[in-house]
């Protein structure tokens, strides 16, 4: 574990609900590869401040790498409706490429195109492939 990782933690500790000591560690989980932590950062942040936008977009990236594309979706989509309502046109515009940019179907459960034999079929833990 890197030492900011535990230097923010301590800070955190004295102060659970600064929002910008859990983004750096949400951005620090996210470098050191960690998606899973880092997701769960941004979602404390948004329980506590449900209008700070970058945890919105961050928060559904992660989701996207671990092929989590329909709860990459949600996360966009709510981020969308509160930078509407607290008009933040500018994350409202990143938020909607994030969510015109993400696959339709869902990496983490598996998908599948196309009908019988020859259907491409795609999941999180496998390569691309044709089925026989």
């Amino acid at each position: 574990m890197s030492s900011r990782i535990e230097t923010l933690r301590s800070f955190l500790a004295a102060s659970p609900d600064d929002c910008f000591l859990r983004y750096g560690l949400a951005q620090e989980h996210v470098k050191a590869g960690a998606d899973e932590a880092a997701i769960e950062e941004f979602q404390r942040i948004l329980a506590i401040d449900p209008t700070y936008q970058a945890a919105y977009y961050h928060a559904g990236k992660a989701h996207q790498r671990l092929g989590q594309n329909s709860a990459a979706r949600d996360v966009f989509e709510r981020g969308i409706e509160m930078s509407a309502t607290n008009g933040d046109s500018h994350a409202r515009s990143e938020l909607e490429a994030a969510l015109a940019e993400l696959p339709s179907c869902d990496l983490s459960i598996g998908c599948s195109f196309g009908p019988g034999p020859g259907k491409l079929e795609l999941s999180h833990n496998s390569n691309l492939g044709e089925t026989e």
